[in-house]
């Protein structure tokens, strides 16, 4: 029996490398995790940004609601985004295949960033 259904688990840290590596071979629910544990564990919030938003229009949909919501991450975590954040997640807010997600997810940045944060 998994002990961790029902309830949160925090996510390991993740691994530029390995990251990289997934994306590299194809893996898509890996190079998913990895980014996870890079949004929530990494002090280098830009560079985890950057590779958010250079998946959001990534085939996989899966890898891009994945990237959308680590953008929300960031916010939470670090109060800010960089420059272009907001305007690429408007930019799929009508992508029948992910923009309910980037409405939900916009509307949790502007909670984040309005509590002390900064758009960029």
């Amino acid at each position: 029996m998994n002990d961790s259904v029902g309830r949160y688990v925090e996510p390991p840290e993740g691994d530029f490398g390995i990251f990289r590596s997934a994306i590299d071979a194809g893996e898509w629910g890996s190079a998913g995790r990895e980014l996870v544990g890079l949004a929530m564990h990494s002090d280098d919030w830009r560079m985890v940004q950057e590779l958010c938003l250079a998946l959001l229009d990534h085939d996989d949909v899966d890898l891009r609601s994945v990237a959308i919501i680590c953008l929300s991450h960031i916010a939470r975590i670090h109060r800010r985004l960089g420059p272009g954040a907001i305007s690429e997640l408007e930019a799929r807010a009508s992508d029948p295949s992910v923009g309910a997600l980037v409405h939900e997810i916009l509307e949790e940045i502007e909670i984040y960033l309005r509590s002390g944060g900064d758009r960029g």
